[in-house]
């Protein structure tokens, strides 16, 4: 069987989040994502990270855990996690391993927790025994005026300049509403 490809990983994230916006707005009667909590999200890419062979997704996976099953010493003092953190989701090569990090946030004007959440993936990236390809930061945000395209883009590209984190994939809702306001997901990695 061949490998899940890192593209892959990449477009079922993407997708997750956009069949995330379609289910929300179809079944809340038009609102945006942004009025929903984000382990909404974070429930549909789990389910198209899921359906990637071979491989599996968890949620909610504790770092405390993942040591515990790997047999792996946690140095606190660079893991920046406490122990009742959790990972949003965890893909797993299929020999049971952690492959990637994905975590999902609004993201608004302040970029301070967001940058706090890149931060915490990357000990777990760079940790050699691990062979963790890529911590995913998966944001969403939405802006408002005839330049909320702009902002959008701006917002995540700060984010990744101030996190030291590369912007793969930025999109940005094609349609408005009635206040000229448009919703934007950015995929940036912490990958090493």
């Amino acid at each position: 069987m061949s490998r899940v490809t890192k593209a892959a990983l990449e477009n079922a994230i993407v997708e997750g989040v956009r069949t995330a916006f379609t289910t929300y707005e179809r079944a809340s009667g038009g609102y945006w994502l942004w009025h929903a909590p984000e382990s909404f999200m974070q429930a549909s890419i789990f389910q198209k990270l899921s359906a990637l062979s071979p491989g599996f997704a968890t949620l909610e996976a504790s770092p405390t855990r993942i040591g515990m099953d790997l047999e792996l010493k946690r140095d606190r003092r660079s893991d920046k996690m406490r122990d009742q953190q959790r990972f949003d989701i965890l893909y797993w090569y299929a020999n049971g391993m952690p492959r990637a990090i994905v975590e999902v946030k609004k993201v608004y004007s302040d970029l301070s927790s967001s940058i706090a959440d890149i931060n915490r993936m990357r000990p777990w990236v760079k940790n050699k025994s691990l062979n963790i390809e890529a911590g995913y930061f998966v944001a969403y945000t939405e802006a408002c005026g005839v330049k909320a395209a702009q902002t959008i883009d701006d917002r995540f590209a700060r984010l990744g300049e101030r996190a030291g984190a590369q912007v793969l994939i930025v999109a940005v809702g094609e349609e408005r509403d009635d206040n000229g306001c448009a919703w934007g997901i950015g995929l940036l990695t912490a990958s090493t």
